[in-house]
């Protein structure tokens, strides 16, 4: 159970966070590490903040630091591995956010996959989720994957979504020109005309014939 005491420093930096948010007319969100499914924990840690660095280019968005983050969790005593969504709910009111992002990054088969959640930290409800599915390695998670979602969290438009980005099939490649094969081409060619010539001939001489 999540303490209720917190430190007068706490206090004061999220009140002031809160003050300053308020007068901005700016939405106060709380990123939390993702949770890791096949996947090492410190790539979700990196593809984490990667998502938190994704979301402040949204002038409309406040980021809470991760420092803040990990200052409450020590102070409350909390491992994020147990802690469900209500105990981060919680927790996201100690920062004085709004919302919260949760979610997980796995790896399904030949896919690597982002399971996003925006959680509004006054009722609970989840305001948006979105899904990336990556057939490219994981790489591409951090170089697009978070761009995408961080968008459809600050743009996203209320409903369930999955994005897939699958490779392309490499172009079909030309075998180069065999002048063996042009030479058997052209004499088809050149018997070809021969041959129909010589069935025109043929038939106008039997015509021919027939007529006298």
């Amino acid at each position: 159970m999540i303490k209720k005491a917190i430190s007068v420093f706490l206090v004061n930096t999220i009140l002031l966070g809160q003050a300053q948010t308020l007068q901005n007319n700016i939405e106060t969100v709380a990123v939390f590490d993702f949770t890791a499914n096949s996947v090492s924990k410190s790539v979700v840690q990196t593809l984490s903040d990667r998502l938190r660095t994704e979301l402040t280019a949204y002038p409309d968005l406040y980021v809470v630091e991760r420092s803040r983050i990990d200052a409450v969790l020590e102070e409350q005593a909390i491992q994020l591995s147990g802690c469900v969504d209500e105990c981060l709910v919680e927790v996201g009111q100690l920062l004085g956010a709004s919302s919260i992002i949760t979610g997980s990054i796995g790896k399904v088969g030949s896919f690597h996959t982002i399971n996003a959640r925006k959680i509004n930290a006054t009722t609970g409800k989840v305001e948006n989720a979105f899904g990336y599915d990556s057939k490219y390695n994981i790489d591409e998670l951090l170089v697009s994957g978070m761009k995408e979602v961080a968008y459809q969290i600050a743009k996203g438009d209320n409903r369930s979504t999955t994005i897939q980005s699958i490779p392309k099939p490499p172009p079909a490649v030309k075998e180069p020109f065999n002048p063996v094969d042009g030479i058997i081409y052209g004499i088809g060619c050149v018997a070809g005309v021969i041959f129909i010539t010589t069935l025109v001939l043929v038939f106008s001489i039997f015509s021919d014939a027939i007529s006298d």
